[in-house]
């Protein structure tokens, strides 16, 4: 310290001797040379506590996880728990009832999650799935591999709704209708296949399409899904695509069909 400050004193002493001029322009070099040494200074500082806050935030997300996972450990072992107080108190009070009633005791599941499961209804099910699918992100760790161990459900598959037999039978009406001679015809040229099936030429719109199928089906579908089922085979005409004829009902398909 005491060198420091005589060689401070120094310093002074010959900034004093200077010549007013030169005193002002080292002034200032000093006054450069300590903002350069304060701003690393705290550049050093900084780049410390991006790098401990780097640290302590993977160390938060470890313990929340580790959380997670104790608080999954403590539910399934409560779950097991009751669900065997309940089976033995369901065992001592309704093996008379069972025996008396005619039922197999082999039949009844023992375990009360496949009895549980059993009782619920197939809709229910499904509901109970969709629900799981679509808060999937907030679900920890472990439990999508339970589900799939205990209960054989991934919930990380795409589940779509099952509407399979009225998807079908609204696809088949569609088609039907599409085919019809007043709703579209044969191409005239014959070449003119589409995965060995005819083209068709539709004779209107489709917007006017959709609303004669629901007049004459009586079903009612969105027009999405009217266009949905069209089959690939009917398309839109052109003036060209009715063959080389000229004449004004080749050109004009609603006076061929009137």
């Amino acid at each position: 310290m005491e060198r420091l400050r005589k060689a401070t004193h120094r310093q002074l002493i010959k900034q004093q001797e200077l010549p007013q001029s030169s005193r002002v322009i080292a002034r200032r070099k000093e006054g450069f040379r300590r903002r350069r040494i304060t701003v690393s200074k705290l550049h050093h500082k900084l780049e410390k506590l991006v790098k401990l806050a780097y640290v302590r935030k993977i160390e938060i997300t470890k313990l929340k996880r580790e959380i997670k996972r104790q608080k999954h450990r403590i539910n399934h072992l409560m779950n097991v728990i009751k669900c065997k107080d309940k089976q033995q108190d369901g065992t001592t009070n309704n093996s008379s009832d069972i025996s008396d009633s005619g039922i197999d005791i082999d039949s009844v599941p023992n375990n009360a999650q496949q009895l549980m499961m059993n009782s619920i209804s197939l809709k229910a099910k499904k509901r109970a799935l969709h629900r799981l699918v679509e808060n999937k992100d907030n679900i920890p760790r472990g439990v999508d591999r339970s589900l799939r161990g205990e209960f054989e459900i991934n919930i990380f598959k795409n589940v779509k709704p099952s509407n399979e037999d009225n998807s079908s039978e609204l696809k088949q009406n569609v088609v039907e209708f599409m085919n019809c001679d007043n709703v579209s015809k044969v191409c005239p040229d014959v070449k003119e296949m589409h995965k060995g099936v005819s083209i068709r030429y539709r004779l209107h719109n489709l917007n006017v399409l959709h609303e004669q199928f629901q007049a004459k089906t009586g079903t009612l579908c969105s027009y999405s899904m009217f266009c949905q089922y069209i089959p690939p085979n009917i398309k839109k005409p052109n003036v060209n695509d009715w063959g080389t004829c000229l004449c004004m009902l080749c050109f004009n398909p609603q006076m061929k069909l009137e």
